[in-house]
């Protein structure tokens, strides 16, 4: 194939390994997209109830509150979900026989989470 005058072969049939942080990253996404899982359904009541533009008129039209409002409900978001399923990220990447410590794994499924919520 070639993209942006760059000549790149994908390999369907045997695609590279994922490392690491790209599996934990891949749960956190399936965790958070999972119509099922707890997280996406926390999401999903959050949009469904929030009112964002009352929240912004409150305010006087600004929208600083409504950010404020979106950035706090993430973060108790990747909290739900380091706290629930850390574990769970933690045995996967012990099955890939990842050679981390358990700090260092337990850094790198923080900033996985971060990265996906």
């Amino acid at each position: 194939q070639e993209f942006l005058h760059v000549r790149a072969h994908v390999d369907a049939q045997a695609p590279p390994a994922v490392d690491d942080r790209r599996a934990v990253e891949l749960l956190a996404f399936h965790l958070l997209h999972e119509p099922a899982s707890p997280a996406c359904v926390r999401l999903t009541r959050f949009l469904q109830h929030v009112d964002l533009e009352g929240v912004a008129a409150a305010a006087g039209g600004s929208h600083v509150p409504a950010l404020e409002l979106c950035a706090q409900a993430l973060n108790e978001l990747q909290q739900f979900i380091v706290q629930h399923h850390s574990q769970q990220m933690m045995q996967a990447l012990a099955r890939r026989a990842s050679r981390r410590s358990v700090d260092a794994a337990q850094v790198l499924v923080r900033r996985c989470v971060r990265r996906q919520g």
